[in-house]
């Protein structure tokens, strides 16, 4: 794995409800976290779900931010809003309500907030 993808990895855990007897039961989801600009390394979204972290760090409630889907040649493919609350967000986009192809096919997304800031992440299907 590439160190951006080592260091840009967050573990999420979920506390689900377990019986009384068998206690809480964990689940953990990796988040890639967005870049500043795009390196080589490329997140796996073969589960049709682009999990990912957004820090909104300027804005005072609830907002939204402009998500964009290019491909590998950079064509713009998709555009949607995502609604952010002011800190982390774990985003958990799913894809199959796009027009994107599974089989190692690379896109990447860009994310632009308010203030005008671009975040990145690559990802494969």
């Amino acid at each position: 794995m590439k160190r951006t993808l080592l260091t840009a990895i967050l573990i999420a855990w979920c506390l689900a409800l377990g019986n009384a007897t068998d206690g809480p039961v964990y689940h953990t989801k990796t988040y890639a976290k967005l870049l500043r600009k795009l390196d080589g390394g490329i997140v796996d979204a073969s589960s049709r779900s682009l999990n990912f972290l957004y820090y909104e760090e300027y804005a005072t409630s609830s907002t939204t931010c402009e998500l964009r889907i290019f491909n590998a040649q950079s064509d713009l493919l998709s555009t949607t809003n995502l609604n952010v609350t002011p800190g982390s967000n774990l985003v958990e986009f799913n894809l199959s309500s796009t027009s994107l192809y599974p089989g190692g096919q690379k896109y990447w997304i860009k994310v632009t907030n308010k203030k005008g800031e671009k975040f990145f992440l690559r990802f494969k299907i």
